[in-house]
């Protein structure tokens, strides 16, 4: 029985490539007229994917043969275009039919009004696919971020009336913090700024790894709220001017984390007295980290925390968030610009929150 069935395939077969083989035979202008009379049968029932490619199949004659296509060609082209979802395509091709049929095209109006749309749509359309290349940036860089787990405890914040270069907003205080957080390992770099704001707003354009820097508080808050839409919760944000000493410190109470000797510093940081000034800005985590894990703590950029300024308390205070309000925000850490002195766990900045300088930048906390 299968012998039979094969043996019956084979003729119809055989026809089935002759009548394909007649076809392509036809001079391309006829074959044309075919894939024309096809794709009207399929926009009458609705098929606009076969309609389209049947019409890309005379697309492909017109190349091959130089044909001269018939005025309402593109007309058609870009309605299957468009009913098929590729709104720019349709632009395309219906301004193609308006600029060879002009003003006296038996499709004119009509094709002014598929303009109309294919436009809008495709501009919905680029913004829809923009903002998915955006989100899968913004995912790449979290993936891509390190953070380093920071557990609860209570240090002296401030500076001992004894050590060098103290000032008089250094007040020792006891602060207790009693949650856990994490904070980035490293600065924020250019290239995650560039991915999820796709721009770089740095000065010193230095590479992908280097910090980013001339960004104002207010930028930074921009760049968080970028993150935590993309994780549909409040999830990121920039430590307090507590959690960073506490963080920096690293368990130590000297005037660095890696103890009270100004002349080792350059072992860890980027700052005054080693930069080069050909190379004002280097990439994170060149030097060595503090005892925690976290790099550049002292230097290659200040980095913007969340409090306003303000006084220290008197005594000791539990999860401080600095005023309530201000007219300045704190910046901590020192950078390539400053000096040793400015480079100390205890030395504050301040700057109001517009302020953009290409020395400034940031590191991101996160909730545990």
């Amino acid at each position: 029985m299968r012998m039979r069935i094969y043996r019956l395939c084979v003729p119809m077969l055989t026809v089935l490539l002759m009548a394909v083989e007649a076809t392509a035979q036809l001079p391309p202008d006829i074959q044309a007229d075919r894939y024309l009379i096809q794709a009207e049968r399929h926009i009458g029932t609705g098929d606009y994917t076969a309609a389209k490619a049947t019409l890309d199949r005379i697309l492909e004659l017109q190349a091959e043969h130089d044909l001269a296509l018939p005025e309402a060609f593109w007309f058609k082209h870009a309605q299957v275009s468009h009913q098929a979802g590729d709104h720019a395509e349709a632009v395309e091709s219906v301004t193609r039919y308006l600029t060879t049929a002009g003003c006296e095209g038996a499709h004119y109006r009509e094709a002014l009004e598929l303009l109309d749309r294919a436009e809008a749509e495709a501009e919905v359309e680029a913004e829809r696919q923009a903002a998915e290349r955006r989100a899968a940036e913004i995912r790449r860089v979290l993936n891509e971020m390190e953070f380093v787990l920071i557990e609860p405890g209570t240090f002296e914040m401030g500076s001992p009336e004894t050590e060098a270069w103290r000032v008089s907003d250094e007040r020792l205080h006891r602060v207790m913090l009693s949650q856990p957080f994490y904070l980035g390992k490293y600065e924020v770099t250019q290239g995650q700024w560039q991915a999820v704001m796709g721009s770089n707003p740095s000065l010193f354009a230095c590479g992908a790894t280097c910090p980013v820097e001339n960004v104002s508080w207010e930028d930074t808050q921009a760049f968080i709220a970028a993150l935590n839409r993309q994780e549909g919760v409040e999830k990121y944000r920039l430590p307090t001017e507590a959690e960073w000493e506490y963080a920096a410190r690293a368990g130590t109470q000297t005037a660095y984390h890696f103890g009270d000797d100004a002349s080792q510093l350059g072992a860890y940081a980027w700052y005054g007295d080693n930069v080069d000034y050909e190379n004002l800005i280097h990439p994170v985590g060149q030097k060595r980290p503090n005892a925690w894990g976290l790099y550049d703590m002292h230097g290659n950029v200040q980095e913007w925390v969340q409090d306003w300024y303000g006084g220290y308390p008197h005594g000791a205070v539990t999860d401080p968030r600095g005023p309530s309000s201000g007219a300045r925000r704190v910046d901590r850490g020192g950078s390539w610009f400053n000096s040793a002195r400015q480079c100390r766990a205890a030395d504050r900045g301040d700057s109001s929150p517009g302020y953009r300088n290409g020395d400034l930048g940031f590191r991101l906390a996160r909730i545990s």
